[in-house]
């Protein structure tokens, strides 16, 4: 069974269970959410804030950013970090999906995020390194990978600040019309 959890402004929301028994139930003064071992989608509210955190707890877990600029700030193991609209972190999830917005996703100097990013159709989604040498593979079309993910609907590539990174392109670069590389 898939389970939806659509977050609201504050510690309010709803959960959607689909499966052999399909419901739909609100909630409201839980301050940290766990999904079980199945499929968990976690979605942020469009303007303010869910007051709390989410863990995935296993399975194919996925985080969707609210239809505004979302910041996402991956900040090491177990798949850990924070974003606009989500007062608390979210941990233990696969799958980071931005909006129609822009969406920037950070990673820490020491984090790896072990998972997928998905800018999501937004204008000038950003990928930025963290402070460390990476290797970048650009597949084309806003697709790649970085410090452990794959990425896909991202517009700029941003190295490390201080840090030499590497950029491996699968395809001719002078073809890379929709992807700027900045290598800092």
């Amino acid at each position: 069974a898939a389970n939806t959890w659509t977050l609201n402004g504050g510690i309010t929301g709803s959960l959607g269970v689909t499966g052999s028994n399909t419901y739909v139930t609100t909630f409201s003064d839980l301050q940290s959410l766990s999904g079980g071992t199945g499929t968990d989608i976690f979605i942020l509210p469009a303007s303010g804030s869910y007051t709390g955190a989410v863990n995935g707890n296993g399975g194919g877990d996925e985080v969707r950013g609210g239809n505004r600029i979302n910041t996402w700030t991956i900040t090491g193991a177990g798949n850990t970090g924070t974003v606009t609209g989500l007062s608390g972190s979210f941990s233990n999830v696969e799958v980071l999906t931005g909006h129609a917005a822009q969406d920037i996703f950070q990673l820490h100097d020491a984090a790896d995020f072990s998972g997928s990013i998905n800018g999501s159709g937004g204008t000038n989604n950003q990928i930025i390194a963290g402070d460390r040498a990476s290797a970048w593979t650009i597949n084309g079309g806003g697709t790649g990978q970085v410090a452990g993910s794959t990425f896909s609907g991202i517009q700029t590539c941003t190295g490390a600040l201080k840090n030499n990174d590497t950029f491996t392109f699968t395809v001719d670069p002078s073809s890379l019309t929709t992807t700027t590389i900045n290598g800092r």
